[in-house]
């Protein structure tokens, strides 16, 4: 039985086996939910069999440590106060907090995944805020790298097609000559089959006058 409050639809985005933890769906629904709501998805993804995909693992992981990490913000969020001067200086300091927070959560959330695998333009944008530089940098590297591999693997394979073609016009062309001996050596056998056969009748006729 769910506790009071939580709100379904938010439940059943945050609980989402295709939405990651860093889908902007899912992140916006996470900064949006109340603690009830946050707290039962953290329930359900905690009762996750351990799984022996290593990647989809760490993306439960992922949700466990970000929902965990967005309650204790919550929970800990700093409560107005009864002076007018006291509460605007709180607020604007629980602000700077809760920027610093998202930050971390957002840090949290993009160690699952990469640069490239960021479809969004505004998620790629708070990518780019979050993750340092060297990371980034690194991927881009990373990346280039395994362009420059594919693209010597498929040299290769173009090479290996040229030569499989010419393997295969060899192949046709031994066919071909295959063909015109047996043609010849068939004529050949015909001829003389022929003239055993004229022989013998010839003695055939001999012996019988």
């Amino acid at each position: 039985m769910k506790p009071v409050g939580v709100e379904e639809e938010k439940l059943k985005t945050l609980t989402s086996h295709t939405l990651t933890a860093t889908n902007k769906e899912w992140i916006k629904v996470k900064h949006s939910a109340n603690t009830e709501t946050l707290s039962s998805a953290l329930s359900y993804w905690k009762k996750q069999p351990q799984s022996n995909d290593p990647d989809r693992q760490r993306q439960v992981e992922c949700r466990i440590k970000v929902l965990s990490d967005r309650i204790e913000y919550l929970s800990r969020k700093p409560q107005p106060r009864s002076s007018p001067t006291v509460k605007k200086v709180g607020n604007r300091s629980g602000e700077r907090a809760e920027r610093q927070d998202e930050k971390k959560n957002l840090a949290l959330e993009f160690s699952v995944g990469g640069l490239l695998s960021i479809e969004d333009p505004e998620t790629l944008s708070n990518y780019i805020k979050v993750v340092p530089c060297e990371r980034i940098f690194q991927e881009l590297e990373n990346a280039r790298e395994e362009r420059d591999r594919l693209m010597d693997n498929l040299d290769t394979a173009a090479l290996e097609i040229v030569s499989l073609n010419q393997e295969i016009n060899n192949l046709k062309q031994e066919n071909q000559i295959l063909r015109r001996n047996q043609k010849v050596i068939r004529s050949e056998w015909e001829l003389e089959i022929v003239n055993v056969v004229g022989g013998l009748n010839g003695r055939k006729t001999l012996v019988l006058n």
